[in-house]
């Protein structure tokens, strides 16, 4: 696993409508059908050779995934376009590449590239907009046309490998950054303008040229672990620019504190709590003083927001504190703190290593591990597919959608004194039947003002276990009990209670003082201190302990002029009081606003870095049922 799971991609403008326009690159290849059962990559639908290419049409029905697979030269690139029929009802698709296990390698709405592996066999697949991971979404239908083969399209590609063995980087990621230059001077480029992170898997990545004006332009290429970023000429290109192919070789790491003999915990049973281990070592000939925390993301909690990030350390909130000597190891405990959490909750963890009291001078990384909470600790897979009787059970829907009963799926959203509330609501699919919490949202509704609510769409859907949550930025989220749905009987729920958000951030104000906007990027001057400011407001009847905390996640673009020679490039760690990692506390007094100033360690930051900060509150000591959250404040630090 790495920090990102596979590299992401920007759809270039325009590519949907010149998919419908069929090019002549394809005109000798007869429009063909996809073909069931393709639904796994052990039943992928054959092709033929890559240099004919294929211009088909398919459909996807709730929970299906549709793979292909052609056969062509080791290195060759492939482009595939999908795009739903919008003459037929149904949603946006997507296009994917996996690799010889399965696994999505590239992922995006409508467009992606992929290169043939070296067993000389490429195999993609089509699904519905936003199943991610391939493995079939019950939200998700329609009908689509595919275009796959050489591209047709502006793009840089190539790879990124370890010069030492042939293979992609392990455990850390390739960054490739295409800057905008000003004049042949490669010291005028300095503004990033498109990135791609390379596989994990095999070092392809690929940036589309389609949207860019014909100019000069430099690429470097920078990965964690490895030594200082190389830079290409400045050259020519644009739309115009065709296939070209930059590939890069690393050389082998070298990284100051090393991690090994790692045990995650994958799997945690609920009510349990997550104990992992891993050995750190100094490499250098010289004693190491160091920060080693685990910075853990959730998608989904069941505090009054949805998402959250954190750290821990020492017994908590706090990094640990190390100092090695030359060659010395230490082996190193930590718990992820997540035993009040129920089934259904899922993270992922990553180490890193800084020099003390310096979290963005980084002197080792590990990629850590994805974790789930399930009923047994040891029950479905982290990313399971869905349930097989998913196809079976939307025809049995079909089938009696006529019946006398509607199917609907309804209840009442209410606050705590049993008056009704209007809010916006979620139906959500649990990915194991034993769930506590359904994560996988589907259908969206608002309750009225008598706070009554009905999914009516409901019967189109598949058995299965579900839940309804109340997802408005105004109210504190809250869900039903998870229930057993037949697809076909109508489901009336007992009121879910919600309230009014009992804490709110508002008044956010920049590094120097000014109000800050949401997704709005701030400079900071070269080593510059920096200080957010902002409000927190009490809406409750009753006192409120919480704590308070900002996330900061950096990405060194750096530039030729200044480049940033030291080993890893991403981090991401939360700052609290005096600029460290435990959070700021305070309690709060009903309808009380206490304005706060956190400080934000950015002064050790190289020229052009840039990355985004984002304010996290919880009930004291509850990290994982956060209150409330401001995201986010972009920064880029400027001479």
């Amino acid at each position: 696993m790495l920090y990102f799971p596979f590299p992401r991609r920007l759809r270039p403008a325009g590519l949907a409508a010149s998919l419908l326009m069929a090019t002549a690159s394809f005109a000798a290849h007869a429009a063909s059908t996809e073909t069931e059962p393709n639904n796994d990559c052990a039943s992928a639908q054959l092709l033929g050779k890559l240099s004919n290419g294929a211009d088909l049409t398919g459909q996807i029905t709730e929970g299906d995934v549709d793979y292909f697979q052609f056969t062509g030269k080791p290195g060759k690139w492939m482009e595939v376009e999908v795009v739903r029929d919008s003459s037929t009802p149904g949603n946006d698709m997507m296009a994917g590449i996996v690799d010889n296990t399965c696994l999505v390698s590239a992922a995006n709405n409508v467009t992606v590239m992929g290169m043939v592996p070296a067993d000389g066999k490429l195999v993609f697949a089509a699904a519905g907009y936003g199943d991610w991971s391939f493995h079939g979404l019950p939200a998700e239908f329609g009908s689509y046309r595919m275009i796959a083969g050489a591209p047709r399209h502006a793009y840089l590609v190539g790879t990124v490998l370890d010069g030492s063995t042939g293979a992609a980087p392990a455990y850390f990621s390739a960054l490739v950054t295409l800057l905008a230059c000003t004049s042949s001077d490669p010291a005028s480029c300095t503004q990033a303008v498109n990135s791609a992170y390379a596989s994990d898997r095999d070092g392809s990545y690929y940036l589309p040229l389609g949207d860019l004006p014909t100019g000069s332009y430099m690429v470097k290429m920078s990965a964690n672990g490895f030594h200082d970023p190389k830079y290409t000429k400045v050259m020519t290109l644009g739309p115009d620019a065709g296939l070209v192919t930059l590939n890069f070789k690393l050389k082998p790491p070298s990284l100051p504190v090393g991690f090994s003999d790692f045990s995650a915990c994958t799997y945690i049973k609920a009510g349990s709590e997550c104990e992992f281990s891993y050995q750190v070592k100094n490499t250098t000939s010289a004693p190491v003083a160091m920060d080693v925390w685990a910075h853990t993301v959730v998608s989904q909690t069941i505090g009054a927001i949805e998402a959250v990030e954190l750290d821990a350390g020492k017994g908590g909130r706090q990094a640990k504190r190390i100092e090695l000597q030359p060659g010395e190891k230490l082996k190193v405990k930590q718990a992820l703190g997540v035993a009040s959490m129920p089934s259904g909750i899922a993270g992922t963890t990553m180490l890193y290593a800084a020099l003390a009291d310096h979290p963005t001078e980084l002197v080792g990384m590990f990629p850590g591990f994805d974790w789930r909470i399930t009923e047994t600790g040891t029950a479905s897979p982290l990313w399971p597919q869905p349930h097989a009787s998913l196809k079976r059970a939307r025809r049995i829907t079909l089938a009696k959608a006529t019946a006398a009963d509607s199917g609907a799926i309804s209840g009442s959203i209410v606050d705590a004194s049993g008056q009704p509330v209007s809010a916006h609501l979620t139906l959500r699919w649990c990915w194991d039947n034993a769930d506590t919490v359904c994560a996988q949202s589907t259908l969206s509704t608002k309750s009225l003002a008598n706070g009554r609510y009905s999914f009516k769409d409901a019967p189109t859907w598949p058995a299965g276990r579900y839940q309804v949550w109340v997802d408005d930025s105004a109210y504190d989220q809250a869900y039903s009990q998870a229930f057993a749905y037949d697809a076909v009987n109508s489901v009336k729920l007992a009121p879910v209670q919600t309230q009014p958000r009992s804490i709110t951030i508002q008044d956010v104000t920049t590094c120097y003082g000014m109000p800050a906007e949401i997704l709005v990027q701030y400079p900071v001057r070269l080593g510059d201190a920096c200080t957010i400011g902002y409000s927190l407001t009490n809406h409750a009847t009753a006192p409120m302990t919480v704590d308070a905390w900002i996330r900061v996640l950096s990405d060194r673009t750096g530039s030729v002029a200044n480049s940033d020679s030291r080993f890893l490039q991403i981090t991401a760690f939360s700052a609290g009081k005096k600029a460290g990692f435990v959070p700021q506390r305070v309690t709060l007094q009903p309808g009380e606003t206490r304005v706060m100033s956190q400080p934000v360690n950015l002064a050790d930051e190289p020229l052009y870095a840039g990355g985004g900060l984002a304010i996290w509150v919880s009930p004291a000591d509850q990290p994982l049922k956060p209150a409330a959250t401001w995201n986010q404040q972009i920064f880029a630090i400027v001479p």
